[in-house]
């Protein structure tokens, strides 16, 4: 696509906030790593849909949680790099939760 790709195998979660954005007004999640050296943020007013998927590939199995913008456009994805059963294990369990796209 247009955008960047910026790729950290941090572990984004451990810290979640939601807060008001000084500059802005918007409200902003903040996924950040457990010492928060490493920090993902999200102007919630900007996203209308979250896709979650798996993605085969002829190396591995992806699996995406894309966060996509009012018309549909991607705006980031999130790709689980743990390929560990527990990871696969809590993908899936988003998938049951909330559904696949």
């Amino acid at each position: 696509g247009k955008g960047a790709i910026l790729e950290t195998t941090s572990v984004l979660g451990p810290a979640l906030s939601v807060s008001q954005s000084p500059k802005t007004g918007k409200n902003l999640m903040t996924l950040a790593s457990d010492d928060k050296s490493f920090e993902f943020h999200l102007q919630l007013a900007d996203v209308s849909q979250i896709a979650i998927l798996e993605k085969e590939t002829p190396m591995k199995t992806m699996r995406i949680i894309r966060v996509l913008g009012a018309e549909g456009q991607s705006m980031c994805s999130l790709i689980l790099a743990d390929q560990s059963d527990s990871a696969i294990q809590w993908f899936h369990g988003l998938v049951g939760e909330y559904g696949a796209t």
